[in-house]
This record gives C-alpha cells, sequence and structure tokens, in this order.
C-alpha cells in the first residue's frame, strides 16, 4: 500500500493577531572553543574544541576552531562568541509527544494507573480558560527550552470554553520554541462507551472544520518551519474509528500534515481494543488507515512482535515516554527491539501531569536506564541467582541522545533538516558549561573525561544556552524572549484558579 501524493495546503486563514511567528535571523553568528560538540552526525562525529558558523538560521560551517576558515571568521555580522566555558554542545532536542496544558495540574491523583488518573482529571481540565492554557503552555515552553527542547509536538485535546489552538501557538511561539502542535480532539464520551464524560467531548463534523481551519491557516511547509500542524484523534478509547478515518484522510490532502495519537499504553488500552474492536493495535492502525509513515504513536508499551512487524515494515513512529509510563506503572516500552527493527523512535515527555515535569535531557536519562532493566525478571533459577539479569548495553549514552535528536526528527519526518549540528541543517544549538557556581556546573562535575556520557547520566537541569533557528533564546542561562519570573507567576496563578474553580482540594494521601 503506498501512500497518496500529498496536495500543497492552502494558506491563509483568518490567522491570530496575538501569533508572531518568529523570523530567521540575518546575518552571520560564530560560536567558538566549544569543549565537546556532539554533532549527531555520522561524518563528522564529536569535535573537540568546536566552531560553528551559523548563517541566518542554517548551520553553515562546523569544525576544529583552529580550522575555522577566515573569511568566514572575518564575516561574523552578528558577533563570535567565546565558548571555552561550554563543556558539550549538541543537537536541540526534539520533544515528539507532550500535554502542555496539564503542567497547571501537577502532582493530582498520583497513586493511580492511566484511566483512574484520567477520570480524576477529565473534571478538572473541563474548567480550563484560554487565560489558564496560555499559561500553563508558555511555562511548559519555558521549562522544556531550559533542559534543551528546541522543538516541540504538543497533543492538545481538551477544548473547554472557548479555549483554542490558536491561544497555544501564540503562547508558545512567543517563548522562540519550534512548535508541531497537534489538534487533538475526544468524541466518544462515557454515554457511548468511550473514557471521557460527555462534556469532553466534541461533535465530529465541528472537529474537522477546526482541523482544516487550524490547517489552512498556521501550518508551514517550508523547510526549516517553526509551525507546522498535525492531526489527532485522542486514542482509540476516546473517539470513533470514523473519526480516525477521516482525519487521515483529510491529512493527507495538504502536504506535509502528519497523524499522531496515543496507542498501546497500558493493558487497559489494550483490552479496550481488543472487547471493542476485537483487534491489536496493528490490527487498529490498519483498519483506519494510520499504518503509514505519516503518523507516530505515543507510549507503544505493550506493542507485542506482531505489532513491531508492522511498525517496521510501514515506519510508523513511537514516542517514548519513559517517565509518564513509570509514574502511571504502564509499563516499559521495547524501545531496543524498535531500535533493532529501525522503526523511527523519538524521545517524549509526555504530560506534565503524568510525568509531572518538562525536562527532556532527563528523559533521555531514565530511556536509558529502564531499558536495560526491561526484561530483568526477579525469579530465581536453580543457582538462587536471577533468572533473567539486565542488560547495561541495552541503551549507551550516545543511543539515548539519539532518541532525543535524530529520533525524534525522523518520527516528525524531518530528519533532513533537523537533530544534527552539521552543514545544512536548522541552527538549533545547546550547550551546558561547567564553569562557575550554577547548578548545571555542580551537575557537570567530574564529566570532562567523557562529556556526552556524563551530561546523559547527570542530566543536569538548565542549559547555559539554546539558539533555535540561528537566533539566541537563553544565553547564561537566561531568557531573552520572554521575562521568566511573569511566566511562573502566570502559571501559578492559573493553577490556584482552575482548582479551585473545580473544587480540587490537593490531599497528601491521594
Amino acid at each position: 500500500m503506498s501512500d497518496p501524493p500529498a496536495k500543497k495546503p492552502r494558506l491563509g486563514g483568518p490567522k491570530d493577531p496575538s501569533v508572531k511567528i518568529p523570523e530567521a535571523p540575518k546575518g552571520r553568528l560564530i560560536l567558538t572553543h566549544i569543549g565537546t560538540l556532539a554533532t549527531g552526525d555520522e561524518t563528522l562525529g564529536d569535535i573537540d574544541d568546536a566552531a560553528i558558523v551559523i548563517k541566518e538560521n542554517i548551520i553553515e560551517w562546523v569544525g576544529e576552531t583552529k580550522k575555522l576558515p577566515k573569511e568566514l571568521a572575518d564575516s561574523a555580522d552578528r558577533g563570535t562568541r567565546d565558548c571555552s566555558h561550554i563543556l558539550i554542545a549538541t543537537a536541540g532536542f526534539i520533544n515528539t509527544h507532550h500535554h502542555f496544558y496539564q503542567t497547571i495540574t501537577r502532582g493530582v491523583a498520583p497513586a493511580n494507573e492511566l484511566f483512574g488518573w484520567l477520570q480524576t482529571l477529565y473534571g478538572i481540565w473541563q474548567c480550563m480558560t484560554p487565560s489558564q492554557l496560555k499559561a500553563a503552555c508558555q511555562a511548559t515552553a519555558c521549562e522544556l527550552i531550559l533542559s534543551g527542547c528546541t522543538l516541540a509536538s504538543d497533543h492538545a485535546y481538551v477544548w473547554p470554553n472557548g479555549c483554542r489552538l490558536d491561544d497555544e501557538i501564540a503562547a508558545v511561539l512567543d517563548t522562540g520554541l519550534r512548535f508541531h502542535p497537534v489538534r487533538g480532539s475526544m468524541s466518544l464520551g462515557k454515554s457511548k462507551g468511550g473514557l471521557p464524560p460527555d462534556e469532553c467531548v466534541e461533535n465530529e463534523d465541528d472537529i474537522m472544520v477546526e482541523c482544516r481551519r487550524l490547517i489552512e491557516t498556521y501550518h508551514d511547509t517550508s523547510k526549516f518551519s517553526m509551525l507546522r500542524i498535525a492531526l489527532g484523534p485522542c486514542s482509540p478509547f476516546s473517539v470513533t474509528k470514523e473519526l480516525m478515518l477521516k482525519s487521515a484522510r483529510l491529512a493527507r490532502e495538504y502536504e506535509k500534515v502528519l497523524l499522531h495519537t496515543h496507542l498501546a499504553e497500558n493493558t487497559n488500552d489494550i483490552d479496550f481494543s481488543l472487547s471493542k474492536y476485537g483487534e491489536r493495535p496493528n490490527e487498529f492502525i490498519a483498519s483506519v488507515e494510520w499504518d503509514r509513515s505519516d503518523c507516530w504513536f505515543a507510549h507503544g508499551v505493550q506493542l507485542n512482535d506482531a505489532d513491531l512487524k508492522v511498525f517496521a515494515e510501514r515506519q510508523c513512529g513511537v514516542a517514548h515516554c519513559p517517565s509518564s509510563n513509570l509514574r502511571l506503572a504502564s509499563g516499559i516500552a521495547p524501545i531496543r527491539k524498535l531500535l533493532d527493527s529501525n522503526v523511527p523512535v523519538g524521545l517524549a515527555c509526555d504530560g506534565s501531569a503524568s510525568n509531572d515535569h518538562s525536562n527532556l535531557l532527563s528523559e533521555g536519562r531514565l530511556a536509558m536506564m529502564i531499558s536495560r532493566v526491561r526484561d530483568f525478571r526477579h525469579a530465581t533459577n536453580e543457582k538462587g541467582t536471577n533468572a533473567v539479569p539486565g542488560d547495561p548495553t541495552a541503551l549507551s549514552p550516545k543511543q539515548a541522545l539519539y532518541l532525543a535528536t535524530v529520533g525524534g526528527a525522523r518520527c516528525l519526518n524531518r530528519e533532513d533538516e533537523l537533530g544534527k549540528v552539521a552543514p545544512g541543517y536548522a541552527a538549533d544549538i545547546v550547550g551546558w558549561s561547567d564553569h562557575g557556581d550554577s547548578s548545571t556546573a555542580l551537575s557537570l562535575v567530574g564529566c570532562a573525561q567523557d562529556p556526552l556520557s556524563g551530561l546523559l547520566v547527570t542530566s543536569p537541569a538548565s542549559v547555559t544556552f539554546s539558539i533555535i533557528n540561528g537566533d539566541p533564546v537563553v544565553w547564561d542561562g537566561k531568557f531573552l524572549k520572554v521575562n521568566l519570573a511573569e511566566v511562573i507567576a502566570n502559571a501559578k496563578k492559573a493553577s490556584k484558579d482552575l482548582l479551585a474553580t473545580a473544587g480540587y482540594t490537593q490531599r497528601a494521601t491521594n
């Protein structure tokens, strides 16, 4: 089955005036004397005492500082920045699955599995207002940027009280983050056999009209685009098969509009699909035309070998969400098997209320750790030792970084422009310093002999610099586009007001 030919989008809907898409800067910016640059490129490898030449929003040259061509060195009209304090720099991280709005409902229902957790939070989220959505999304974007993220995909699927994706787009782009939002939806309420309450679902015709509006208004297919739209019916237990199929066909009317949903997150997820449709994940996605390379799925924890075979053959992507999967006791995704099968696998934070943070670097660390014990068995053999030990080689620091960069770019079908520090790629670059008295420097003590491994195993809280689309967004640990104190204050107020409106009282024992 071949994918149908893509059609070009008909751009030009009425943009929200608050949406300001960042423009590429003019001129050249040069970074020199980076301690170690992990390029992510097989040919370039890791470079010590590295330099990077950025022309507008594109990487023009990469190499050792001493080999920087004089004609380029003399052309830095945006300046040359000495990065000798930077222990390690990498390509910016790509977050392939999130729920930004959930940042203002952290710590709720901390001892529940997926379905119980959702049933508690639906009642809170249905009270959310547009201003609260904006505050939550801007705080989430800032937290992600500080963790090394330069592109995020957010799966937003709850739209109460006039909330729109336009609100989220405006809030996120103001931070400087490259954005790939997914217009999510729920149409199968409790009265029709779904999980969410009827108050949280939408009419399917309305969903399709809104999805088309968003694509034609905001979706930018150009290379190095700062904003693309994807479509994302929430999950098999919250939408109908008809909506999944309609969404797939709508997306394929346009160029580079991808599809995203949750799949095989836990055993309840599998049981629901088997009970309602009599289908495993691979059968379900085939029945709704989602078994294609323009689709990527969150979680994949409970994928079996038959599912993996289809994912590999069809090149369907997986967003790995290790913290959320452990928080909700969903299990550990078969990442090693997926990678060995050449399935596109990216890294993701998942919901800020099921994680409950937005630190993509720490997700890389956890992915590395849990992959090593995924097949561990506590049962003992005749010798009294573990029948199946862990595997310390299951996922290396370099492979964890791959998930956060190239792997994420593959999931979003942008591997030819993102995920590497190499000529011709987008200038999305992040770096960490081991100098001074910051918490980042403290975290990196003792890591100079192997900066890449040190970065992944220590996971310092904040980047020292973040350059997105060729433009410094964070420098010396400080935001340049937004006032972080204001962002935090707005999000705290939004959280307090939302929980009060919903009548939720936090208890330490819940």
